[in-house]
């Protein structure tokens, strides 16, 4: 019976909550941690695990990292999670009880209980169900490049209630340097699709954006945070159309013609 479990971690950095990460799947019988050159003792960290494996390697951009790892695991059933992401008591039971059926046969998209700084987010990113816990042998990561990473599979995918928990999002630093490499991959997604950006489109899309995390998606409610979620999130798709003006330009991204 192949109930064995492999868990890939996506790491850089992810000091101090990788170590939370981390200790929440230590019951796994592996865990692949691929690293794309850690300086906060990531690495020591890991150490810790005598289940965990360490490959480093150059960053390959989410699609292509997430299948390298899922590619490199052990097992074939595979839990994904990002370096941010903390696997509850609940959830733990969950798949466990999953895993004492056997080898998987489906594909399932588990809940994000998501904190922004110290505060749960409940509306703005509510219906949060990422595709994580899979047989790679019936699924995996697409490896083009796509504004998010997602898996791809033949198969239904099922939820599962019990809940990621998810601290993305500490600083508001964080979050505009996250705004900074999603708006690019958005960028370079719609370029390659043949869509055109500029001024009125970046303001157009972004207005939009807003009116639908913060209204339609109930976002006030979560209070101040909503407000600047939708700012945050109105600002990323801003920037996003003004880069892919800027690509379609032929203004690379180290700012030269190309």
């Amino acid at each position: 019976m192949n109930n064995k479990l492999s868990v890939v971690i996506l790491t850089k950095n992810g000091m101090p909550v990788l170590a939370e990460a981390l200790k929440s799947v230590e019951w796994a019988d592996e865990i692949l941690v691929i690293d794309s050159g850690s300086t906060d003792g990531s690495l020591e960290e890991c150490k810790k695990y005598s289940n965990c494996r360490v490959i480093e390697t150059k960053w390959l951009g989410f699609g292509k990292a997430h299948r390298f790892g899922v590619d490199n695991a052990k097992h074939d059933n595979i839990l994904n999670l990002d370096q941010d992401e903390i696997i509850s008591e609940k959830l733990k039971n969950k798949i466990l009880s999953i895993l004492a059926k056997g080898e998987l046969d489906e594909v399932y998209r588990i809940r994000r209980e998501t904190f922004y700084i110290t505060k749960i987010v409940h509306y703005c990113w509510s219906g949060d169900y990422p595709t994580r816990f899979f047989n790679r042998k019936k699924a995996n990561f697409v490896d083009a490049v796509v504004p998010h990473e997602y898996v791809e599979t033949e198969l239904k995918a099922k939820k599962i209630k019990e809940h990621i928990i998810h601290k993305c999002y500490p600083d508001f630093n964080l979050h505009l340097n996250k705004i900074n490499l999603y708006s690019e991959n958005g960028a370079i997604y719609l370029q390659n699709k043949g869509k055109k950006g500029g001024l009125i489109k970046a303001l157009l899309h972004a207005k939009l954006k807003f009116i639908k995390m913060y209204f339609f998606k109930l976002g006030f409610l979560d209070g101040k945070i909503g407000l600047i979620l939708a700012i945050n999130s109105a600002f990323n798709v801003y920037i996003k159309y003004l880069k892919l003006w800027q690509f379609n330009k032929g203004v690379g991204l180290d700012g030269k013609i190309d």
